[in-house]
């Protein structure tokens, strides 16, 4: 069926299909292919991956994982916002700790303390949704 012959709802169900079919087809023809270490396909293999199905759904764990750490932060914030500024510069910005201390003023034992308080809550608030995402992929987001 070509585009010619699509009723008005079908256009963009076509072009999805379409798409996509050319790109299994690309896959198909690239892996028959038989290349020469000195052939720039090859040397650019691994960035069309195993398979269209897999890049998907390793992107879509990637973007999942994304989404649980913003509403862990976001949930860290609404809680306690001194957690979230320590959370913050210690571990995503990598200040280091007397750093940070000194940035807060507050002793460094007090921002230990501080820091090992949030990261309890988080265990006790998100442990069940962290360790679920960790059996699936066998791996540590």
């Amino acid at each position: 069926m070509g585009f010619e012959e699509l009723k008005d709802g079908n256009v963009s169900a076509w072009l999805y299909t379409t798409a996509k079919n050319s790109a299994l087809n690309f896959n198909k023809k690239f892996k028959r292919e038989v290349l020469s270490e000195d052939d720039e396909l090859y040397k650019n293999k691994e960035q069309f991956g195993e398979s269209l199905e897999t890049e998907f759904i390793e992107k879509e764990e990637v973007l999942y994982k994304k989404q649980f750490h913003e509403k862990i932060m976001a949930a860290l914030s609404k809680k306690n916002p001194r957690w979230y500024e320590a959370i913050i510069l210690v571990y995503y910005m990598d200040i280091p700790q007397v750093k940070v201390a000194e940035i807060m003023e507050i002793r460094k034992e007090v921002l230990h303390a501080l820091l090992h308080r949030a990261k309890k809550w988080i265990r006790k608030k998100f442990g069940a949704e962290y360790e679920e995402m960790q059996d699936k992929d066998g791996r540590i987001p």
